[in-house]
């Protein structure tokens, strides 16, 4: 893979997971509107709820997810990158999540009540005290990718009801996805890196959203689209396939069987935290 494409890889990926939008960690319990589900804002506010506000709403479940990014650039060179999430909570605070991707990268975390047990990819578990916001956040780099695409999709995105569907035993409303024929206007982009947004071009969007009748809570996602854009002046085409469903058992979450401590607090959040400087 040239080097230079890395950066832009992870920061496709992220698609503002942890920007601007927040996900919904600003520390207010987030009201969706079930009446309003087919308005794309909405539809972006019912994918944005947070872990906890997910285990309110659903109680115990897990989530899987998939997520493929290919892109093409201006000399033909193609690159891609595949990811899984995986969340599982007992509706009760305890949550194991894990995230890998095609790059070896990815981490597994479990918190017990104070506990938490988290390691990269390739490594050991480390034991410390929960700290502040942190397990939201590893949480939403999971639970949030889907919000974050459609973020980005909201000015192309039509939405309109599609009948209804259970999943996980949870009767749910289903929505489905197209582009449509005229966008919004574009939102000028105070970060650079995310400035490539203001010129994008949507070429097709295809897909559909079970939300829980009741809450609005995501139950089933599924978004295929195509856009291009320019990146340092040349062309980029990008596809995307992101798949994401919703199980009703998770079985007991223990803790690992292996693990040690480490005096140095966060250091996958601080890891985290580099790797979205790459922007």
């Amino acid at each position: 893979m040239h080097r230079s494409l890395l950066p832009l890889l992870i920061g496709m990926a992220a698609c503002g997971r942890h920007g601007d939008e927040n996900l919904g960690l600003a520390g207010q319990s987030a009201t969706v509107n079930v009446a309003k589900l087919a308005q794309p804002d909405e539809l972006v506010r019912a994918l944005s709820l947070t872990g906890h506000e997910l285990d309110q709403r659903l109680g115990a479940h897990r989530m899987d997810a998939t997520s493929t990014l290919k892109l093409e650039l201006a000399d033909r060179r193609t690159e891609a990158l595949e990811e899984s999430f995986t969340v599982q909570s007992d509706g009760r605070g305890a949550i194991h999540v894990q995230h890998d991707n095609s790059r070896g990268n990815g981490f597994e975390a479990t918190a017990l009540e104070k506990d938490l047990y988290v390691k990269p990819r390739f490594g050991r578990f480390v034991r410390r005290t929960v700290e502040a916001d942190e397990v939201e956040r590893l949480r939403a780099t999971a639970e949030g990718a889907g919000a974050a695409y459609m973020k980005l999709l909201e000015r192309f995105v039509q939405v309109r009801e599609a009948g209804t569907a259970t999943v996980a035993g949870h009767a749910g409303v289903k929505l489905a996805l197209s582009a449509r024929p005229t966008p919004d206007a574009a939102v000028a982009e105070s970060e650079p890196g995310k400035k490539w947004r203001e010129k994008m071009l949507v070429r097709y969007i295809d897909g559909d959203v079970v939300l829980d009748a009741k809450s609005g809570a995501p139950l089933a996602v599924r978004i295929e689209t195509q856009y291009t854009f320019e990146r340092d002046g040349k062309p980029v085409s990008a596809r995307v396939a992101y798949k994401q469903t919703t199980g009703a058992d998770v079985g007991a979450i223990a803790a690992p069987a292996d693990w040690t401590t480490l005096s140095r607090p966060r250091p996958m959040l601080d890891k985290q935290t580099l790797l979205e400087g790459l922007k």
